[in-house]
């Protein structure tokens, strides 16, 4: 595990503070447990846009994600239009 250490404004660091009274956690595990959150949320940002780019595939989002193909489906289905020539040209991508 890497150690990072860093400053948070008082709004945060107050905010940090009430979770970590209200859950009976210490600071740092509060901190860890948002920026896993933060940090998954981003990395399907990243990798939707990077499909939408047409830079990747869809197995390879699925594959970095760790997901299995039809999650990934459902999840760019939520954040942006797939439409059937989508579907068509992945399945060509994919050898189907």
């Amino acid at each position: 595990m890497g150690v990072v250490t860093l400053r948070l404004n008082e709004s945060v660091s107050g905010f940090v503070e009430l979770l970590s009274r209200d859950r009976d956690k210490s600071r740092s595990e509060i901190v860890r447990e948002l920026l896993t959150k933060a940090v998954g949320e981003e990395k399907v940002r990243f990798w939707l846009e990077k499909y939408r780019k047409r830079q990747v595939t869809l197995r390879r989002v699925a594959k970095e994600l760790n997901l299995p193909l039809w999650s990934v489906l459902e999840i760019v289905g939520e954040n942006q239009s797939y439409e059937w020539s989508d579907l068509h040209e992945d399945l060509k991508r994919f050898g189907g």
